[in-house]
């Protein structure tokens, strides 16, 4: 043996964590789930509502985004469509827009929930909420949520810890109102806002200048709300009134324990245990702590209410828990602490963080390079943006002629009947594409049975104008077997091309390759000799690449 080798020094094996109550651990927790959402904001496939919300800006663009409503978002993120990118692209980079947006949640988590417990609960706070599963595959979404939460949030948190002079309550009251006007749901907020309006009032001997100071929040908020909604709507074309539009969407949105989404209730809480767990020691928790004055158990209930929102909210879907749990977090500080007290800090957090990489773990990675074959195809099959029906608008520079049909959209359309029919839509201007993209619009156009979210006429019109051109592509045009005639009505007027076979049109032979026109209304077609097709538009060529196989989307 080389006697020199144990002249050599020994290097010290032993690796020194930080304590069970270092601030370290739910510190790089945090840090690890801002990878995870990074993760997902990059690599996450697109959901329909984010392809829905960036339509938005391109209708906005072209001057035909008509609702002054929850649309303000269109004008933030309007800037992606100077970037360099693709749609799929563009969505991605508006994506991490909303990561800075969740940053800013987070931050402003903490900061309100400090105000009202230690550091520690404070941090546990900000990790509970982007730990949930829910907040995990969503908050980088492109959808109003992140947004709306940092506004908020913000907004709690200065009310929370600032003297509330007369600067700062502009500025809260500037956030609680683009918060309305990026979507109406921020009302739900009410009760955290006025629990921390009464703490505040306590706390300053409820005096008369404190309470004014509080009123004038109350009064700047709806003002400043219209300043903001008259700029906005002065950029778009008349449309819906705002009291209108408001009342319906109140009317929807809004039916008492009707606990529409309880299954993605189920899961948000399956995902979240510790956060599932916080959320129901808090009543008893609170209730018991002798050291809380009545204003700050108030605060606590306050801030925890919107939950209960669930129960009759219409829209409580999957990424509706990013935008309630940011005060709900925040009012679990009793329950942290009592959880780091029992189980030490460094446990707390790394089940936390372990929960959310479990989530993490399950995500699929290949659905967003299908999604972006699918969008791709639009640009090489047409040279110019052509109108066109699908579920959300998945084609977002080109117009989208129909409703987003959601649940909600499906409920508009057949409450509005034959005036909002596609089969109108197809009477005033040409709509040449469908994109399969969903299961009422496969039935519709390969089934032969009803299909209860259509209204009957349009089902006809679908199956009697479109036939499939490329994977979901479909295309205005009929199919002939050989020897066949057919009355055809022609919905979608423009050039059509003659493929595979001959074609008798109107009494003249066209051979394949050739063009015609052909105008709104009835046409006599003929297959000459042999199977025929007549595809709408000139020579338009599908792509070369196969199309993806499904699924495209990941369900929530």
């Amino acid at each position: 043996m080389n006697s020199r080798l144990h002249a050599l020094p020994r290097l010290n094996r032993r690796i020194s964590l930080p304590g069970t109550a270092s601030l370290l651990w739910p510190l790089a927790a945090i840090a690890l789930m801002l990878g995870l959402h990074l993760s997902n904001a990059l690599g996450r496939a697109i959901n329909w509502d984010e392809f829905y919300h960036y339509t938005q800006i391109h209708e906005l663009l072209r001057g035909a985004l008509t609702s002054p409503l929850q649309t303000l978002q269109a004008r933030a993120f309007g800037w992606i469509t100077l970037l360099p990118f693709d749609n799929i692209g563009q969505i991605v980079a508006a994506r991490i827009g909303m990561f800075v947006c969740m940053l800013v949640a987070a931050g402003a988590i903490y900061a309100t929930a400090q105000g009202l417990a230690g550091r520690s609960a404070a941090l546990l706070a900000a990790l509970g909420w982007l730990s949930a599963g829910f907040v995990l595959q969503h908050a980088t979404s492109y959808r109003p949520d992140a947004l709306a939460a940092a506004l908020l949030m913000l907004a709690l948190a200065l009310m929370t810890r600032s003297s509330l002079g007369l600067r700062v309550s502009l500025l809260i009251a500037a956030l609680a109102a683009l918060a309305l006007l990026v979507t109406m749901k921020s009302a739900l907020y009410a009760p955290a806002f006025a629990g921390i309006a009464w703490l505040r009032w306590q706390e300053a001997g409820r005096t008369r200048e404190a309470g004014l100071r509080l009123a004038l929040l109350a009064v700047l908020v709806p003002g400043l709300f219209a300043l903001f909604y008259l700029a906005h709507a002065a950029g778009l074309p008349p449309g819906q009134a705002v009291a209108e539009m408001a009342s319906s969407s109140a009317g929807q949105m809004f039916q008492p324990f009707t606990f529409p989404y309880r299954h993605h209730a189920a899961k948000a809480a399956m995902t979240a245990p510790v956060l599932t767990l916080a959320i129901a020691l808090l009543p008893v928790l609170a209730w018991r702590a002798r050291q809380l004055s009545g204003a700050e158990k108030a605060a606590l209930a306050g801030l925890a209410l919107p939950l209960t929102t669930i129960l009759f909210y219409h829209n409580s879907a999957a990424y509706f828990y990013v935008f309630i749990l940011p005060p709900v977090a925040v009012a679990c500080v009793v329950s942290w602490e009592m959880l780091e007290r029992r189980y030490s800090l460094a446990a707390v957090s790394t089940v936390l963080a372990l929960a959310a990489l479990a989530v993490f773990a399950t995500e699929e990675r290949e659905n967003l390079a299908k999604q972006r074959r699918i969008v791709a195809a639009a640009d090489q099959i047409f040279a110019q943006p052509v109108a066109y029906f699908d579920f959300p608008g998945m084609i977002g520079h080109f117009p989208k002629a129909n409703r987003f049909l959601t649940p909600w959209g499906v409920a508009n359309y057949r409450r509005d009947g034959a005036a909002g029919s596609m089969a109108a839509i197809m009477a005033r201007r040409p709509v040449p594409l469908v994109l399969e993209n969903d299961p009422m619009l496969t039935a519709a156009l390969t089934g032969d049975g009803r299909v209860p979210e259509l209204q009957p006429g349009d089902v006809a019109a679908l199956r009697d104008s479109y036939v499939r051109f490329w994977g979901p592509y479909w295309l205005a045009g009929m199919e002939l077997t050989a020897g066949t005639s057919r009355n055809a009505m022609i919905r979608v007027p423009g050039d059509y091309t003659v493929r595979d076979g001959a074609m008798v049109v109107n009494g003249l032979l066209y051979l394949p390759g050739e063009v015609l026109q052909l105008p709104r209304g009835r046409a006599q077609v003929t297959a000459a000799g042999e199977p025929a097709r007549l595809l709408w538009g000139d020579r338009l060529e599908a792509p070369d690449l196969p199309p993806p196989t499904e699924p495209w989307w990941t369900l929530f």
